[in-house]
């Protein structure tokens, strides 16, 4: 949902730079998020534009990089979902399924989560449980996943900046929200409760 074009920098800090604090900051045309190494150097995660363009319009991170070199590739990091997650004896996992914007910071738990609800389908399918059901549970729950990022982004969206690129985004987001909880809408109720790391059916865990 979106294009969010962005690219990393290695920048050497400045001797006065705090060694170990990370920095967020948003400008008119993105946001950055600088990670230092604790060593003098540090990544620059630079979303919607090249690094060394964002951080010049940057009044908190720019005075701390004495130096910035030239970035790599550049890679989307727009949230997205494939349109089917499950078949006859696959399960589509990680990022080839389901990619979420690291303006949240919540796609490592959402990998855990996803991690231990693939498995515990699995295993459920190995207790012989009907196969279209599972997947159909996997699906519906990694969509609702999607959605709830999708809300959770639209805040920093609507408040990060006033530039046309908030703008963008924003709209970008509000569309994948409404387009997800439409999608959700048409899904039937999850069958199955987590119950530590299995499955079971919502009737035996009532």
């Amino acid at each position: 949902f979106g294009e969010r074009l962005s690219s990393t920098a290695r920048v050497t800090l400045k001797a006065d730079a705090p060694p170990q604090t990370c920095w967020i900051e948003a400008v008119d045309a993105g946001w950055l998020f600088l990670i230092p190494d604790g060593f003098g150097q540090a990544w620059l995660l630079a979303v919607g534009g090249a690094p060394d363009v964002l951080a010049h319009d940057a009044p908190l991170i720019a005075p701390l990089i004495d130096a910035i070199e030239p970035s790599g590739g550049q890679f989307d990091t727009s949230p997205r979902m494939l349109a089917q997650l499950a078949g006859d004896g696959w399960l589509a996992c990680g990022t080839a399924a389901i990619a979420f914007d690291p303006i949240c910071g919540d796609g490592t738990a959402q990998a855990v989560r996803e991690g231990i609800l693939a498995s515990a389908v699995i295993a459920a399918l190995a207790r012989g449980e009907d196969a279209g059901t599972l997947a159909t549970h996997y699906h519906s729950l990694l969509l609702a996943s999607l959605r709830r990022h999708l809300q959770l982004s639209l805040p920093f969206y609507a408040n990060g900046g006033a530039g046309p690129w908030w703008h963008e985004q924003y709209a970008a987001a509000r569309e994948g929200y409404d387009r997800t909880t439409a999608l959700l809408a048409k899904l039937p109720e999850p069958r199955f409760a987590l119950n530590g790391f299995d499955l079971i059916r919502r009737e035996l865990a009532a």
